[in-house]
C-alpha cells in the first residue's frame, strides 16, 4: 500500500502543479479572459463525460495497458506548457493542455483504484482511501506557496519545475499495474453492450444505487455553498484578499486533521454509513450557523469544520462504493458511478446563481442546510434498514 500512495503523491504533484501554472500563463496573455474562462470550462467537462469513457477503456484494455498509454499521453500537457511559455506554441493551446491534464489524471487514477482492488486487502481500504486523501489534501496546501513563491523567483524555473514533475508522475504511474485478468468477459463485449451491462450492474446492484444516487443528491446541493463562498466572502462580509485566501488554508488545514485521523477508520459498515449521515448532519448545521451569525469568522470556523466533515464522509462513501463494485467491470461501473455523482452538480449551481437576483449571497447557506437537513433525515432512515438488512444476512 505505501508504494501505491507514494505513486499517488506524485500523480496529485503533477498535476497540481500543472492547474496552478496554466492559469498563471492564461492571466499573463493577450487573450487572459476568454482563454481563462475557457480553461474552466474544459476542465469540468472531463469530469462529467470522459470518466465513463476511461472506465471503458480500462475495461476493455485492462489498466496496465491502459496505464502506459497514459504515461505517453501525460508527457503531452507538461510539454505543451513549456512549449507555450517559450513561445514555440500559441497561449490559445494551454486550455487543451488544462484538459488534458485533469482527464489523464481522472483516468490514471481510475486505473490505481482498480489496483487497490486487487492489491490491497479490503479491511485496510478505509486506510488506503484517508491516506489518499491525505495527500491530496497536503498536495494541495502545501505546493501552491511552494510553487507560487519559485514563480515570483523565476517563472522559467516554475514552469521547469512543473514539466519535469508532471513527466516524473508519468513515470511513475507505468509502475501502477494489477494482478490478474480483469477485463475477460468485458472485452468480448461492443461498447454498447459494455454500457448497458456497466449501468444495469449499478442499478441491480441495490445497495450501491441507492448509494449513488444519495450522493449525487448531496453532491448537487453541497456544491452551492462551495460555488459561492467567495461570493459571500467578498460581498456579504467584505472580507479583503488576505482574509479571502484564508478560507483556502482553513479548508486545506481540516482536511489535513481529518485525514490523518480517518486512517483509523474499520470497515463496519454500520459505523460507515453512520458517519456518512452524520457528515450530513454536520454540514447542515454549519451552514445554518454561518447563516445566523453572518460573521468572518463563522465562516473561518466553518470552513474548517467542513473540511474535516468532508474528509470523513469521503472516506465512508469511497470505502462503501469500491467494496460493493464488481471488479469484472469496475472501470465500466466506476465510470457510471462518476457521471452519475456529478449529474446535479451544474444544475444547482444554476439555480442558485438565479436565486441570487432576488436573495442574498448568506442565504445560499440557509436554503442549503434545509435542503440538507430534511435529507439527511431520509438518508438515516435508508442507512437504519440497510445495516438491519445486511445483519440478517449475515446471521442467515
Amino acid at each position: 500500500m505505501n508504494t501505491v500512495l507514494v505513486r499517488l503523491a506524485f500523480i496529485k504533484s503533477a498535476q497540481t502543479a500543472l492547474m496552478l501554472l496554466i492559469p498563471l500563463l492564461l492571466v499573463q496573455s493577450s487573450r487572459a479572459t476568454s482563454s481563462f474562462v475557457l480553461a474552466r470550462v474544459l476542465e469540468a467537462l472531463p469530469l462529467l463525460v470522459l470518466g465513463l469513457l476511461g472506465g471503458l477503456l480500462v475495461d476493455r484494455l485492462g489498466a496496465q495497458r491502459v496505464n502506459r498509454l497514459a504515461l505517453v499521453a501525460y508527457l503531452v500537457p507538461p510539454a505543451m506548457l513549456a512549449c507555450a511559455h517559450l513561445q514555440w506554441l500559441p497561449t490559445s493551446i494551454l486550455p487543451l493542455a488544462s484538459m488534458g491534464a485533469v482527464a489523464l489524471g481522472q483516468l490514471l487514477v481510475l486505473c490505481g483504484d482498480r489496483v487497490v482492488l486487487d492489491k490491497i486487502p479490503s479491511d485496510d481500504l478505509p486506510r488506503y482511501n484517508a491516506n489518499a486523501i491525505l495527500i491530496e489534501r497536503a498536495t494541495s496546501l502545501a505546493l501552491p506557496p511552494v510553487l507560487g513563491g519559485l514563480a515570483l523567483w523565476s517563472l522559467d524555473a516554475a514552469v521547469c519545475a512543473t514539466a519535469a514533475l508532471g513527466m516524473l508522475g508519468a513515470l511513475c504511474l507505468a509502475w501502477l499495474s494489477p494482478n490478474g485478468q480483469s477485463t475477460a468477459n468485458a472485452t468480448r463485449m461492443s461498447i454498447s453492450e459494455q454500457l448497458r451491462a456497466g449501468f444495469s450492474a449499478l442499478a441491480g446492484e441495490r445497495f450501491l444505487r441507492d448509494l449513488i444516487l444519495i450522493a449525487m443528491l448531496v453532491n448537487g446541493l453541497e456544491a452551492v455553498p462551495i460555488a459561492y463562498t467567495f461570493l459571500y466572502a467578498h460581498e456579504g462580509l467584505h472580507m479583503n484578499a488576505a482574509e479571502i485566501g484564508m478560507l483556502t488554508t482553513m479548508t486545506g488545514l481540516g482536511g489535513l486533521c481529518a485525514a490523518t485521523l480517518a486512517r483509523q477508520l474499520k470497515t463496519s459498515r454500520a459505523r460507515l454509513l453512520s458517519i456518512f449521515v452524520a457528515s450530513m448532519l454536520v454540514n447542515a448545521t454549519l451552514y445554518a450557523l454561518i447563516w445566523v451569525l453572518n460573521h468572518k469568522y463563522a465562516l473561518l470556523a466553518a470552513k474548517l469544520l467542513e473540511a474535516f466533515s468532508f474528509v470523513f464522509s469521503a472516506v465512508a462513501y469511497r470505502t462503501l462504493r469500491q467494496e460493493h463494485t464488481a471488479k469484472a467491470l469496475f472501470g465500466t461501473i466506476s465510470g457510471a458511478v462518476g457521471f452519475t455523482v456529478k449529474l446535479c452538480i451544474p444544475f444547482t449551481i444554476l439555480l442558485a446563481g438565479v436565486m441570487l437576483a432576488g436573495v442574498a449571497p448568506q442565504d445560499l447557506f440557509l436554503g442549503t442546510a434545509i435542503a440538507e437537513l430534511l435529507l439527511a433525515v431520509c438518508v438515516g432512515a435508508w442507512a437504519r434498514r440497510q445495516v438491519t438488512r445486511f445483519d440478517k444476512k449475515a446471521y442467515a
